[in-house]
């Protein structure tokens, strides 16, 4: 049966079923009413044998053992019992027998002797119960009996009212299974169809919503939540696919650029055009451009693999970290005020070279995109178990809707910049690696008159 559809096997349970009950049932019944029936015929066998048995002068005045005249004509209106009145060498007194009859003949059943309780005899195809009794004490029985038309003709009928009954009863069990397996599978279906959509590339299809109390709407709704989270992790996918692409082709461009410059200046150098004689600084210089941005290629990489070589469990003051940032920014621009306030005891635990990496790109991105001598404030401050530092610019800040993109990679906020003033599109994307490998957060914002970017990292437990 595991072969056949729920939808068919169930019905076919439910109609087995109905049918074995009352089957049983229908026996008992019928064993129950032939027991009743039967038992009331014994009981009118028994009356009769009693009015024979209180009033015995007829049968002995005929046998010559008594002159008594009392009779047993009571016995003649009770059509169905029959009387004979048995001799002591055991044949039937057939006169007095056809008296009592009102001239009926009685059947050849067997006369039993040997009990004194009704049992059932065959004549002539015919069931008929007998009940034997001694009368007087000198031999004589006298036997009653009734025939078992009556029992049969309503064991019959009760027969086939059963067997009608009980398959019309089955029949309707077996519809209202089959139709309540169909109500109840109808999820399955629906199940069955949305798994073959998406199948073929439709993952907006879901199963339509059930009770959750019911098997099919707990179904439904897991296979809702798997399609939701597969779906998202398609679009996931998706994304990072691109993102990759988008990646390759980002660093094949900016790999290609220095390469081409070493080769052309190397080029320019071989055939003897070097003039001013600065093919060679321009080679290293673009060398060094190469070296730098493939090592920061290979830390972005290593930290999408693993971020825990961005971090250490050393205890960092960024207090001292920004204030080094601040006075490397002063170096390189000795025209800009630059400021630093901090507030609190700012230690957190990391990597102090990592964390001073962070500081050396925000420092970076000002001097590339601020004006020359513009004012920049550095500020780190400790607020309950976080520690927040500030870079503050008075530049052209941000195009507006790049507070989130500035930290993708590659991503450029003013796409005229070139590679040579613009950088590679890759600092602040490492500084929100080495931000989120150390359990922290990173945003960036315009103020009007100037960029913010911030980074916020748990502070050192004991604190």
């Amino acid at each position: 049966m595991t072969k056949w559809p729920l939808r068919w096997t169930i019905p076919g349970i439910a109609l087995v079923l109905v049918l074995l009950t009352e089957l049983v049932l229908g026996a008992a019944a019928l064993a129950l009413l032939n027991r009743t029936l039967v038992g009331q015929i014994d009981s009118r066998l028994e009356e009769a044998i009693a009015v024979i048995e209180e009033r015995p002068g007829t049968v002995l005045r005929a046998e010559g053992r008594s002159r008594r005249s009392d009779a047993v004509d009571a016995l003649r209106p009770r059509s169905d019992v029959l009387v004979a009145v048995i001799r002591a060498d055991g044949s039937v007194a057939q006169d007095l027998t056809l008296q009592l009859n009102d001239g009926r003949p009685v059947p050849e059943v067997t006369f039993r002797s040997d009990t004194a309780d009704p049992y059932t005899s065959r004549a002539q195809g015919e069931a008929w119960r007998v009940l034997v009794r001694d009368v007087g004490g000198g031999g004589t029985t006298v036997a009653v009996l009734m025939p078992l038309r009556d029992p049969g003709a309503a064991t019959t009928t009760l027969r086939q009212g059963i067997i009608v009954l009980g398959i019309a009863v089955a029949v309707l069990a077996a519809g209202l299974a089959a139709w309540a397996t169909r109500r109840s599978l109808r999820p399955l279906g629906e199940a069955e169809r949305t798994a073959a959509a998406i199948a073929q590339g439709d993952l907006s299809r879901r199963v339509p919503d059930y009770p959750r109390s019911t098997e099919a709407g707990s179904l439904a709704a897991s296979l809702n939540v798997m399609i939701d989270r597969l779906h998202g992790a398609l679009e996931q996918g998706e994304a990072t696919q691109e993102r990759l692409r988008r990646f390759v082709s980002d660093a094949s461009h900016e790999l290609r650029t220095p390469l081409a410059a070493i080769l052309g200046y190397a080029e320019l150098h071989r055939v003897g055009g070097d003039e001013k004689g600065d093919a060679v600084g321009r080679i290293e210089a673009n060398a060094a451009r190469m070296s730098d941005l493939v090592d920061d290629l290979l830390l972005l990489a290593r930290s999408d693999e693993d971020a825990s070589h961005l971090t250490a469990d050393a205890e960092v003051d960024l207090a001292a970290v920004v204030s080094e940032a601040a006075a490397d920014l002063r170096a390189q621009d000795p025209s800009r005020a630059v400021t630093v306030t901090h507030r609190g005891r700012c230690v957190v635990r990391g990597s102090s070279r990592h964390l001073a990496q962070v500081l050396a790109n925000l420092a970076g991105n000002v001097l590339r995109y601020t004006p020359a001598g513009s004012a920049v404030e550095l500020n780190v401050m400790r607020e309950g178990a976080t520690v927040t530092v500030t870079v503050r610019d008075h530049g052209p800040g941000f195009p507006a809707g790049d507070g989130e993109r500035i930290f993708e990679r590659f991503y450029r906020a003013d796409d005229s910049r070139t590679r040579d003033t613009g950088g590679s599109g890759l600092g602040l994307a490492i500084v929100a690696a080495i931000v989120a490998a150390h359990g922290g957060t990173v945003a960036a914002s315009d103020l009007g008159d100037g960029g913010q970017v911030s980074f916020s990292l748990p502070a050192a437990s004991g604190e």
